[in-house]
């Protein structure tokens, strides 16, 4: 080989090695294609915002009488403000994002992914409220064009629930009053409701045949008016429904449960999540339970998705017996570790802290081992207190706590050492999510804000979350479901 050919092999080296040097230090791709699609979402979110206040303002323009019915017209202008203020935020989050993608430096990863999660959420936000002034005013227009059919409805769901039986949710709610005490207040009100809509059914039962006589061309926005309050009346109170409702709701307290987060997915466009669901119910505060569990996949929205992304092998839904569905935690955290006792508290139902080694650690009691064994994937070591103290804080200040090991690295999350351990073969971490996040080398974030969430800060690896649930994100259910029963009902 002559002196020529050696100097553009070189070169041509040179070369390749330069061009991995910079692409190594660039944006990935994923991210680049994220910002443009956001930024085509935005897109799309506006031009929808813009068409739903034109629609609504005709229709309130052709009939300003019915839409001031409730101060609706007032009502619907201001809804939609706030709408547009949201996506007015996320144009300014879209005006850094297209910045950082045309400085397209690694660097900037963690500050992009944040941007692009709010944004998402500010698109949201702003999507659900317009999408709800729609359906209201549609609601409107519907009542005035088929004004004899609602009639109709309402006379039928008034004596529906005027013959409803309230016994059994009666006897039900007051047991439940007994056996939680701090919920008897709320049980109450709740029961009241049902009560009192009941003996008003009467009331608009008789309002419903009234108009049902009266020519049409009589008829006023007053009229209109007391239809649409004993429409939505009715809707609130759905009749028998209420009571069953109501029944289940109390059954809720007596029952605990986790959703863990064993898998992610995506293919096509289509995100999907893999939920163990562990359930435990009692008869009474203190008794011992019946544990079932469940798994299955399901499709997610892809915000849902990228909010969990970072926390598979967690749970991501807890509720405490003494809850409603309703009142379950959103944020991610270790499985089991929201049954622990404080070490000042030092035990509780289902275990206790004892020392050992020159440390204290949890041990379950023998009637919760298979619900430890459940939400730790058949894998629990004993947890040092320490841990569960810095868990706690983070929690205090709503923060998700990913921990970490001897190394330093993550051990909680989709990219801890963990997961990694007793959560290898799952299709997300064979697909290759655990070695290209930033998370696997311990990258850390810049100082954190309001809604952000990281997998591997310094300190305890603790990460916020925005607000307690996505749009179209829903955990718990009335009843327990289908799967494995353990344990025996006392």
């Amino acid at each position: 080989m002559n002196r020529i050919t050696g100097w553009v092999l070189f070169l041509g080296v040179a070369g390749l090695i330069g061009w991995g040097v910079v692409k190594a230090s660039r944006l990935p791709a994923e991210l680049i294609n994220q910002i443009q699609e956001e930024k085509t979402l935005l897109a799309t979110a506006h031009g929808t915002l813009d068409g739903d206040r034109s629609t609504i303002s005709k229709q309130a323009g052709a009939d300003p009488e019915l839409f001031a019915v409730q101060g609706f017209d007032h009502e619907w202008p201001a809804r939609l403000g706030e709408a547009g203020a949201a996506l007015t935020e996320a144009d300014r989050y879209d005006v850094r994002l297209e910045a950082l993608r045309q400085k397209n430096q690694k660097s900037t990863r963690v500050e992009v992914e944040d941007l692009l999660r709010r944004e998402r959420e500010r698109i949201g936000m702003a999507l659900t409220a317009a999408g709800a002034v729609v359906t209201e005013a549609r609601k409107r227009a519907d009542l005035k064009l088929h004004f004899p059919q609602a009639l109709d409805q309402i006379e039928t769901q008034a004596k529906s629930l005027e013959s409803a039986d309230l016994t059994e949710v009666t006897a039900k709610v007051h047991k439940a009053e007994l056996d939680w005490p701090s919920r008897r207040e709320d049980l109450e009100t709740r029961l009241n409701a049902v009560v009192n809509a009941k003996k008003q059914a009467v009331e608009w039962e008789h309002e419903a045949e009234s108009l049902k006589v009266k020519p049409a061309p009589q008829l006023t926005a007053k009229d209109y008016a007391q239809a649409l309050d004993a429409e939505e009346s009715l809707d609130r109170s759905q009749g028998e429904a209420a009571g069953r409702n109501l029944a289940g709701m109390s059954q809720q307290l007596y029952t605990s449960w986790d959703n863990v987060l064993e898998d992610l997915d995506q293919e096509h466009g289509v995100y999907r999540e893999r939920i163990k669901h562990i359930s435990t119910t009692v008869t009474a505060p203190g008794a011992k339970g019946v544990t079932s569990s469940s798994t299955s996949w399901k499709d997610v929205p892809t915000e849902q998705w990228r909010l969990v992304e970072n926390d598979v092998g967690m749970t991501i839904a807890h509720k405490p017996l003494g809850r409603f569905d309703s009142e379950a935690d959103l944020t991610a955290e270790p499985p089991g570790f929201a049954y622990m006792a404080s070490p000042q508290e030092g035990r509780n139902q289902y275990g206790y802290w004892e020392n050992s080694g020159g440390g204290s650690f949890w041990h379950w009691l023998p009637e919760y081992l298979i619900l430890r064994e459940l939400l730790w994937n058949h894998s629990y070591q004993p947890i040092p207190s320490y841990e569960w103290n810095r868990y706690s804080q983070a929690r205090s200040s709503g923060q998700t706590w990913y921990g970490r090991d001897e190394s330093g690295a993550p051990r909680y999350g989709s990219h801890g050492t963990f997961t990694a351990q007793h959560y290898g073969n799952s299709r997300y971490v064979q697909s290759g999510g655990f070695g290209s996040s930033r998370f696997a080398s311990g990258a850390r974030p810049s100082s954190p804000s309001s809604g952000q969430r990281f997998g591997a800060p310094s300190g305890d690896a603790a990460g916020k979350r925005f607000g307690g649930g996505s749009p179209g994100r829903s955990f718990g259910a009335g009843a327990r479901p289908a799967g494995r029963s353990f344990g025996r009902h006392h």
